[in-house]
């Protein structure tokens, strides 16, 4: 969903799903509609640790590495 209005978005220190941060953070389609009201949840430790830290983060990464094996084994085939 792409919100073209200004929005605020109020973050804690921690998130129900993992994703929901970026989820909120990425749908406006300008930074200057984007409103964060921090409520001590936006810290490096978040977003360095426990985010990065995630067990989904390890599938998605694993994901990620499957999909550029398969891009290059790919391009080696076709070409």
């Amino acid at each position: 969903m792409t919100i073209r209005t200004k929005v605020v978005v109020c973050l804690t220190d921690k998130e129900c799903e993992h994703g929901q941060t970026y989820v909120a953070l990425s749908r406006v389609t300008k930074f200057s509609n984007l409103g964060i009201k921090d409520t001590e949840g936006l810290s490096k430790n978040r977003l360095c640790k426990k985010i990065r830290n995630h067990p989904k983060m390890k599938k998605r990464l694993e994901e990620e590495e499957r999909l550029k094996q398969l891009e290059q084994k790919t391009l080696q085939y076709f070409n």
